[in-house]
């Protein structure tokens, strides 16, 4: 199944498929006591999570889904950082940091495919391909650990730093913004 989910999120966003059908709900953790990646059904339900397991430059994430300890990730440096191991699922993660473009395999299956999407109109998407219902929850943990760590070009990310940031949903035509109106 191919999910599509907002690249610049802060706290909570909708994981869609092609028809814009909601399927998940992202969490953007980022305190001091807990830095990490859930992600909720529907009903707002964890499903599973990706907690930051150690500090430094190198961070390591634990993969939890359904209330049990399924893997971990990890950051490496050297030659070698287009390859990511994901030990306890035995997924070998190959692609490019810097477009944010990976495939996952489990032995020689091709398990998952990471690829952006960028549209002119909207945010910035990426797309996560999944090729068993079993492994979506996990496929979309390491999709947005592997997001957190995408490296953004200098130019396009100073040019970036003056535009107002585009929100990663559409909260519907029923939703009316509060605007505050001050007294004459």
């Amino acid at each position: 199944m191919r999910f599509y989910v907002p690249a610049e999120h802060n706290a909570l966003v909708r994981v869609t498929d092609e028809k814009n059908t909601p399927h998940y709900l992202i969490q953007s953790l980022r305190s001091f006591e807990l830095n990490g990646v859930r992600v909720l059904s529907l009903s707002a339900e964890t499903l599973g999570e990706a907690r930051q397991s150690s500090l430094g430059l190198l961070p390591n994430y634990t993969l939890t889904s359904h209330d049990e300890t399924v893997g971990q990730i990890n950051r490496t440096v050297g030659i070698w950082r287009e390859v990511i191991f994901v030990s306890g699922l035995n997924w070998l993660l190959v692609g490019d940091l810097t477009q944010n473009r990976y495939t996952g395999f489990h032995g020689n299956r091709k398990v998952m495919v990471v690829d952006t999407l960028s549209t002119v109109t909207d945010a910035d998407y990426y797309v996560v391909d999944v090729f068993h219902p079993d492994n979506e929850v996990p496929a979309l943990l390491v999709a947005a650990v592997l997001n957190r760590w995408r490296k953004v070009r200098l130019r396009s990310g100073v040019r970036n730093l003056l535009r107002p940031k585009k929100r990663g949903y559409v909260l519907g035509d029923d939703f009316t913004p509060y605007h505050h109106h001050r007294r004459k």
